[in-house]
């Protein structure tokens, strides 16, 4: 009999860390209703830091292009002007915009009610852009939507345009505590709630990053082929969209993994460790390359475009160990974990040996990868240990918060149970 999903992930990523099956607590027990101590613990930790005062409110907006329909939503006529802001000497500008020039081609500049100007994700900048679409809606509309955000995060604003496919307008359309979400691969709204961002994402100032789709087939792997012939037309337009979602994910990995190389390096890491960064980074290349090769199968002959975010400037030295601290735990402890566990989880839904095969391999290769997240964090924590304890608690903090929704309490919930809370506590207990 085929094992669960999480079972199988448990095998891998405990005996790469040398760990006893029963060591680190039982999946059962792990997966008890009781609250675990270490997310009570954290729970505290933010209550106070939530304390704390709020900054001033910023000067009014001067011109907004915005017309608000109330509850955060509404739409964008044409481009915004928000307040100016200033960016002391040595300072990062961050997020922070007065117009859509302030912005990358991705972002549209959206005001705070009180007048700040944010960069946001848009795939629209106004009402105009979305007439020209094949989809658009009767009335066009570059709404301000709610994009997913990662695991362990609320969702983020953005800018989608609405289309004759929507399946929703607002939150009141959607059923069993799903929301209106825009649709950032092809646009459009659909009811949805948040999930976990799977894998090792390129986070750049908190939110994570994939480069832009193009035409193409270069980085389609060779040698896999995928024999889809019993899938319905839908579904492989289903599997087409997945695969190319998982594609960019793996991609965008891959600069996760070299910037990871890099500031290890820059912190002194140990051969061993700079050797299994590298080749985990080889082992995303070949990801992204067959998920790609998977697409195509699917019908989607594309290939991923230029990814300037890889560029994101890196942490102060004296901030470093704290940055790729956090950088690990959510994107490798979390991420690699949750990454491992869906892939182990469509290997046994596959149809067909080829993607049992392929499904599996990732899954493998996700849990080698969590493991060496968990390696690297307990190196960091060597290195400073109050400063790492205290983002490993914030972060589990933010996760078990997120867990609260009836819509999470399923796989999302099991994984944070059964394999990152007793790695948890083995950390915080060494």
């Amino acid at each position: 009999m085929t094992s669960p999903p999480i079972a199988q992930v448990r095998s891998v990523l405990f005996a790469a860390l040398g760990l006893g099956a029963c060591r680190a607590g039982s999946p059962e027990v792990a997966s008890s209703s009781a609250p675990p101590a270490a997310t009570t613990l954290v729970a505290t930790t933010l209550v106070v830091g939530s304390a704390q005062s709020a900054s001033p409110e910023p000067p009014p907006r001067a011109q907004v292009g915005f017309v608000s329909a109330g509850g955060g939503t509404g739409h964008r006529v044409s481009g915004e002007t928000c307040a100016p802001f200033t960016v002391e000497r040595g300072e990062s500008r961050g997020h922070r915009c007065a117009t859509d020039g302030d912005c990358d081609a991705r972002s549209a500049c959206h005001c705070a009610e009180g007048g700040a100007g944010t960069c946001i994700p848009a795939r629209c900048r106004n009402d105009s852009e979305c007439a020209t679409l094949p989809t658009a809606a009767t009335v066009p509309e570059c709404a301000l939507v709610q994009f997913t955000a990662g695991c362990g995060s609320d969702t983020t604003p953005g800018f989608a345009c609405r289309t004759a496919n929507d399946t929703c307008h607002n939150d009141a359309d959607c059923t069993n505590s799903d929301v209106c979400l825009g649709d950032t691969f092809r646009g459009g709204l659909h009811c949805g709630h948040n999930s976990c961002v799977k894998g090792r994402p390129l986070y750049v100032d908190g939110r994570p990053q994939t480069a832009a789709i193009r035409d193409g087939d270069r980085w389609t792997a060779e040698g896999w082929n995928f024999d889809l012939r019993d899938l319905s037309a839908d579904a492989r337009a289903s599997l087409a969209e997945t695969a190319v979602r998982d594609a960019l994910d793996e991609h965008a990995s891959i600069a996760a993994f070299a910037r990871t190389l890099v500031e290890l390096l820059a912190l002194g890491a140990p051969p061993t460790l700079i050797g299994e960064t590298q080749a985990a980074l080889a082992d995303e290349i070949r990801h992204a390359r067959l998920c790609f090769a998977l697409a195509r199968a699917a019908g989607a002959h594309v290939e991923p475009g230029p990814f300037p975010e890889a560029l994101a400037p890196f942490a102060a030295p004296e901030a470093l160990v704290g940055s790729l601290a956090r950088s690990v735990f959510r994107g490798g402890c979390l991420g690699e974990t949750h990454a491992a566990v869906d892939a182990a989880t469509r290997a046994q839904e596959a149809r067909g040996p080829e993607l049992r095969a392929f499904y599996r391999e990732i899954a493998d290769d996700e849990a080698r990868h969590a493991a060496l997240a968990w390696k690297t964090l307990r190196w960091l924590h060597a290195r400073e240990p109050a400063v790492v304890a205290c983002i490993v608690r914030e972060e589990l903090g933010l996760v078990a918060g997120s867990e609260d929704s009836p819509a999470s309490q399923t796989r999302a919930s099991s994984v944070l149970r059964a394999l990152v809370l007793p790695l948890v506590g083995e950390f915080l207990a060494a």
